[in-house]
């Protein structure tokens, strides 16, 4: 904690350093770490306007807002330059989620397992930090396996059966300690969803393929298990498959939730997210006003669930890749030069595009 603490504090001294004589803050991604928390806090105290720039799970493609819960995305105005080819939203780039099964995956993690041990040798200290954090991992996954139904229970529960998917987000993380509000808290969003479904509906909850023991214990699993009609799927059940069968998909804030409305299946959303306006979500703010039967015989899938992903094509934004993650995701990677023009690019056209949004310094 005292780390942490001395962290904030030092972004706090780099925010008043650094703001003072500036007119907009623009940011890469939402605010989630100390630094990143610290300059927007420190903007909005002195009504210095925010900008965000969010990597979208599409090919170097971003969205760009002036708020956390994207419901003020910025136009993103005529420029060819930015204009990015998108045929189809079928094909989301989950490059986050590659290498977490398989072989290659195992071998990958031993391989990064022992360059941290062999870039820390002569540190004992940091070496045995490795150690103890790859035995905490194993025996997570073992306690995981055991709290978990079997492939062919799960199987047997999602067969004939009405269900509804709620895939659990890595935690901590953006998706759900600042875009999921109280709902950070997953298992408040499991309860909520079980006490508004009817009693026969069975709702099979998956743990994130990339989760650590940090902030889960077996406490968690255990209270998830002791719902009602509640079953924990094997963490490498494969996650279409039960998008595919399940009658809804719930989620804090996930891209699960953008693959059921593709499968002509509802989502229930329980935090913000990129796709929250689209037709097919129910916000968890309005659960009160429609009712299961409702929900699962709405029909969305047709010009008008069409009209709304045009509508969001308009609003990416073609902007390189900004990080190292995100490069990796990228098939067509510009060089140097074209990557630094589309990300000034992008930043041209969001601050000309404040005044159109109706944003100024006493607002933001």
């Amino acid at each position: 904690m005292h780390g942490i603490h001395a962290n904030f504090l030092a972004a706090m001294r780099t925010a008043d350093l650094f703001l003072r004589d500036i007119d907009v803050l623009m940011a890469y991604d939402l605010p989630h770490l100390d630094c990143g928390i610290a300059m927007t806090a420190y903007a909005r105290a002195r009504n210095i306007p925010i900008v965000y720039i969010h990597h979208s799970p599409f090919a170097q493609t971003h969205l760009i807002s002036v708020g956390t819960d994207y419901s003020r995305i910025v136009p993103r105005g005529s420029s060819s330059l930015l204009n990015p080819s998108i045929g189809s939203l079928k094909e989301i780039n989950l490059a986050y989620m590659r290498g977490v099964f398989g072989f290659r995956a195992e071998a990958l993690r031993v391989r990064r397992f022992l360059g941290r041990v062999a870039r820390d040798l002569m540190d004992i200290d940091l070496v045995l930090d490795h150690i103890v954090h790859a035995r905490l991992q194993r025996k997570f996954r073992c306690m995981l396996d055991r709290a978990s139904e079997s492939h062919s229970r799960i199987q047997e529960l999602t067969s004939g059966f009405d269900y509804v998917y709620f895939p659990l987000h890595l935690q901590p993380e953006m998706t759900t300690h600042l875009l999921g509000g109280i709902y950070s808290n997953q298992l408040l969003a499991i309860e909520r969803l079980r006490g508004w479904l009817p009693s026969d509906v069975r709702i099979v909850v998956k743990e994130n393929p990339k989760q650590t023991y940090r902030e889960r214990s077996r406490l968690f699993y255990e209270l998830i298990a002791g719902l009602p009609n509640v079953a924990l799927a094997p963490i490498s059940y494969g996650s279409r498959q039960l998008i595919d069968k399940a009658v809804a998909v719930a989620t804090i804030s996930g891209t699960a939730g953008f693959e059921a409305l593709q499968a002509a299946k509802p989502c229930i959303l329980f935090g913000n997210t990129w796709y929250q306006d689209f037709p097919g979500v129910l916000r968890v703010c309005r659960l009160a006003e429609v009712s299961y039967e409702d929900l699962v015989s709405s029909s969305f899938d047709g010009p008008g669930f069409e009209a709304k992903i045009a509508e969001f094509k308009d609003s990416m934004v073609r902007a390189g890749s900004i990080t190292d993650m995100h490069a990796h995701s990228d098939s067509e990677l510009p060089s140097a030069k074209h990557h630094s023009a589309l990300v000034a690019e992008s930043i041209v056209q969001a601050l000309n595009h404040l005044e159109a949004l109706g944003v100024s310094p006493a607002r933001v």
